[in-house]
């Protein structure tokens, strides 16, 4: 399991890769969630410690690529700092589909976000540090 903290904006995920690593071999990753758009980002009680990709963080898929020799590869998966009191929540991330490798397990990692809030606050779509960061409103096209 991993464990990250909802302030932290984001959870590194590592993948190891074992045996003989003198060739160059691929793994695809993928984010996972139990989401059935039933539960509103905002309903704190009925999420039942999940996490889902439109309220908790951003899905995340792509592939890592081993070079001869590299035997750890870590990817980021962004995390939705809101302002929800709503607990431990969790997601999966599931590896699959290797090139000259073998999964071993595990395969797959659950992440628990660790809430920062102790009381819910306003909704954070209202506030516009929510969407634009501080360094992206300073970025200009020439």
């Amino acid at each position: 399991m991993n464990f990250t903290n909802e302030g932290s904006v984001d959870a590194v995920i590592t993948v190891t890769r074992t045996g003989n690593t003198s060739g160059t071999s691929s793994v695809d990753y993928k984010t996972l969630d139990t989401d059935n758009f039933t539960v509103g980002c905002a309903d704190t009680v009925n999420n039942q410690g999940s996490a889902f990709a439109r309220c908790d963080f951003a899905t995340s898929l792509d592939t890592l690529t081993f070079l001869p020799g590299e035997v750890s590869k870590t990817f980021i998966v962004p995390i939705v700092d809101d302002s929800f009191a709503e607990g431990t929540e969790m997601f999966s991330v599931v590896l699959s589909n290797p090139i000259n490798a073998t999964l071993g397990s595990p395969s797959t990692t659950t992440v628990a976000i660790s809430d920062n809030e102790t009381i819910t606050g306003p909704n954070p779509v209202f506030n516009t540090n929510f969407f634009v960061s501080p360094a992206l409103s300073r970025l200009s096209l020439a």
